[in-house]
């Protein structure tokens, strides 16, 4: 959960200062991270 937090992963966050892109849909992947939602293999 501390990875997604909107302190770590939101645009304003120390990760944006290294260049990479917040996520678009945090609060979604904020909610599947609290919920132990199990991500599926990428295609």
């Amino acid at each position: 959960e501390f990875f997604v937090s909107d302190d770590m992963a939101g645009p304003d966050g120390p990760l944006a200062a290294y260049g990479l892109v917040s996520d678009p849909e945090l609060a979604a992947t904020q909610d599947a991270v609290a919920n132990e939602v199990v991500m599926g293999p990428l295609e």
